[in-house]
C-alpha cells in the first residue's frame, strides 16, 4: 500500500462515527491493517461459528445480522459490524449478509489485535467504544423482544 493510499484509508477511517476522535498516529495504525471491500447482494460477510477475519467499518449498503435464517438487525452506513474479532474464540455469533450491494473499510482481525496489544491506550479506547456500541444493540434487542411479547399478549 502506497504512503498515499494509506493517508487516504486513514482519513476515512477518522471520518468513521465509530473512530472519531482517534489521534492522526492512531488512525494511522489502524490503516495500516485496513483495506476496502465490497460484497454484492445476498453475499455473506461471515457464517455463525466461522472464524471471524475482519472489524468492518459500513460505508455503503446495509448488512443484516441473522440467527437460524431470522434478520435480528441490520448494520447500515457509519455502523460497525464484528465484535467477535476481539472475544475468542473470535468466531462469528451470526450469519451476517449483504441485504444490498455494500462498501466496507475492513481491518484484518488478528493484525488488529495486535495493535491494541502493543498500543493499549488505542485498545483501551476500542474496547470502550466496541463496549457502548454492544450495549446499545442489546438494548435494541430487548426492546424489540419486550414488543413482540406485548403484541403477542394482544
Amino acid at each position: 500500500m502506497s504512503a498515499q493510499d494509506k493517508q487516504e484509508l486513514a482519513k476515512a477511517i477518522g471520518e468513521h462515527h465509530f473512530f472519531k476522535g482517534l489521534a492522526k498516529d492512531q488512525l494511522g495504525l489502524l490503516a495500516s491493517c485496513a483495506s476496502y471491500q465490497h460484497f454484492e447482494n445476498n453475499q455473506y460477510l461471515g457464517r455463525q461459528g466461522e472464524r471471524t477475519q475482519y472489524f468492518y467499518l459500513v460505508l455503503r449498503g446495509r448488512i443484516v445480522l441473522e440467527a437460524s435464517g431470522v434478520a435480528v438487525q441490520d448494520v447500515e452506513p457509519d455502523e460497525i459490524l464484528g465484535w467477535s474479532w476481539f472475544v475468542p474464540p473470535y468466531n462469528w455469533r451470526f450469519d451476517a449478509r449483504a441485504a444490498e450491494a455494500s462498501r466496507t473499510i475492513s481491518l484484518e482481525a488478528k493484525s488488529l489485535r495486535d495493535l491494541c496489544d502493543a498500543h493499549p491506550e488505542m485498545g483501551y479506547e476500542l474496547l470502550r467504544r466496541l463496549v457502548q456500541v454492544t450495549a446499545q444493540r442489546l438494548e435494541t434487542t430487548r426492546q424489540q423482544l419486550v414488543d413482540n411479547t406485548r403484541r403477542a399478549d394482544v
